[in-house]
């Protein structure tokens, strides 16, 4: 997101966050403990528990249709659509790694 470029430059990702952020303190779960002046949540456990609930949801609409077969596969077909794997960065993959041969003070050095 660092990498954003124009006016707003790299904020839009950091606006996103915390308004996730904020959505997430008015989860009803955060609210009672807040209420009840218990430890919150952390924002990534209550993500992963929001994601848990929207898959059992979706599995729960799947048995439940009169078709379930054409569902799961209309789902299998979202989730590719949604999840795209993307190559790495990190890797050096595809890169031009310049002369990659030994500089002869460097050779002078090892025989040295």
């Amino acid at each position: 997101m660092a990498k954003q470029t124009g006016e707003e430059g790299s904020s839009r990702g950091l606006s996103l966050s915390l308004l996730l952020d904020l959505c997430l303190l008015l989860h009803p779960e955060q609210l009672a403990r807040v209420a009840n002046k218990l430890p919150a949540y952390t924002v990534g456990s209550l993500q992963r528990a929001v994601q848990m609930e929207a898959l059992l949801v979706s599995v729960q609409h799947i048995v439940q249709d009169p078709n379930p077969a054409e569902q799961l596969t209309q789902l299998g077909q979202s989730v590719k659509d949604f999840f795209v794997l993307q190559a790495s960065g990190k890797h050096m993959s595809s890169r031009d790694l310049g002369r990659l041969a030994p500089t002869p003070t460097l050779i002078r050095r090892a025989m040295a």
